[in-house]
């Protein structure tokens, strides 16, 4: 796991530190994004999904899909072929289609068992 603080701004012009550790994914939500975590209740903040991944790609996270970056250190399981990553807790999240073939080489990288790269 990855225990870098980061410093993220949140609405009201404060900014908030978080564990990167703590953060499950983060969903788009127009020009902004919200936090899931597992420590306290989700959190809005004033950062696109493109700003988040540009700043703090280096912490484990990836971007899945359009609209999602996952921490892949809450990755359970995958399916490649209907494009669904399962994350902790149940949570499914779209994988694209464009992105499955660095997903498996991002999973490559932290995984001691070697997954196939040919994917479809």
């Amino acid at each position: 796991m990855n225990n870098k603080r980061i410093f993220l701004p949140i609405f009201n012009s404060n900014f908030s530190v978080f564990s990167c550790d703590e953060i499950v994914f983060i969903k788009a939500k127009g020009a902004y994004s919200k936090i899931y975590n597992n420590i306290s209740k989700d959190v809005q903040i004033a950062l696109s999904l493109k700003q988040f991944n540009d700043s703090f790609s280096d912490c484990g996270f990836f971007r899945c899909h359009r609209s999602y970056i996952i921490n892949l250190n809450y990755v359970t399981k995958f399916n490649i072929r209907k494009g669904v990553v399962g994350l902790n807790n149940n949570i499914e999240i779209p994988l694209a289609v464009s992105c499955r073939e660095q997903f498996v080489i991002q999973l490559n990288k932290i995984s001691k068992i070697e997954y196939e790269s040919k994917i479809m």
